[in-house]
C-alpha cells in the first residue's frame, strides 16, 4: 500500500538506478531525431534526488565535446537549490518555467490527471520526451486484466492504467509523435506538442 502514497517520493530510495538507461535512450531518440537538439534547453519534471535525465544530458554533451545543455529539474520535493517544486497531482505548477523539451521520465504512470499534465506541457514546451508502461492485457480476458491492473497499482503505485492504443491516443491529443523506442516494457515518445 505504500507505493501508493505519495509521500513515497520523499524517500531517496524510492528511485531505481536503472532509470537512467531509460532516459539515456529518451535523450539519444531525441538527438537522433532533431538536427537542432545540441541548442535545445530542458525541464526535467520528476527528477528526484539523482536526476538521471539532468545526468544523461550532461553526459552525452561532455562526450561530444560540445557546450552543456541546460536541463532545469523539478519534483515534488525541493531536493537542491536547482530543484524547482512542481506537484502535478496537486496542482502546484507556480515554479515551473518554459523550455524547448519537457520531459515525463517515469511520470505519467503516477499521475491523477495525465490529460491535464500533456495541455499543460503542451503550454510551455515545444516538444515532449516520455515513457509510458501500458497496460498490456487484453480487456476481454478480465480476470488477468484485473489482475494487472491490481499488480500496476498494489506493487508498483501507477495511478491510471492506459494500453499502448490510449497512450498514443493521448499524446496525440497535444500534438503528434515524431519518434517511438522501447525501454524495457515500456514506450518511449518524441512528440511535437501544439498548444490548442
Amino acid at each position: 500500500m505504500r507505493k501508493l502514497l505519495p509521500e513515497r517520493w520523499s524517500d531517496p530510495a524510492a528511485y531505481g538506478a536503472g532509470w537512467s538507461e531509460r532516459n539515456e535512450r529518451l535523450l539519444a531518440l531525441l538527438d537522433a531525431s532533431l538536427p537542432e537538439s545540441a541548442e535545445l534547453d530542458f525541464s526535467e519534471y520528476g527528477c528526484g534526488p539523482h536526476a538521471p535525465f539532468a545526468a544523461a544530458v550532461a553526459r552525452a554533451d561532455e562526450s561530444a565535446g560540445r557546450r552543456p545543455r541546460l536541463v532545469r529539474r523539478f519534483d515534488r520535493k525541493r531536493w537542491d537549490e536547482g530543484c524547482g517544486l512542481v506537484d502535478f497531482n496537486e496542482g502546484r505548477l507556480d515554479e515551473a518555467v518554459s523550455s524547448a523539451v519537457g520531459v515525463l521520465s517515469g511520470v505519467l504512470e503516477y499521475l491523477d490527471d495525465p490529460d491535464a499534465v500533456l495541455a499543460f506541457a503542451a503550454r510551455h514546451h515545444r516538444w515532449l520526451l516520455a515513457s509510458y508502461a501500458p497496460a498490456t492485457t487484453p480487456p476481454h480476458k478480465l480476470n488477468a486484466y484485473a489482475a494487472e491492473i491490481d499488480r500496476r497499482a498494489f506493487h508498483h503505485g501507477w495511478r491510471n492504467h492506459l494500453s499502448a492504443d490510449a497512450f498514443v491516443a493521448l499524446i496525440s491529443r497535444h500534438g503528434f509523435i515524431i519518434r517511438t523506442g522501447l525501454w524495457k516494457a515500456q514506450m518511449l515518445v518524441l512528440a511535437q506538442l501544439a498548444d490548442r
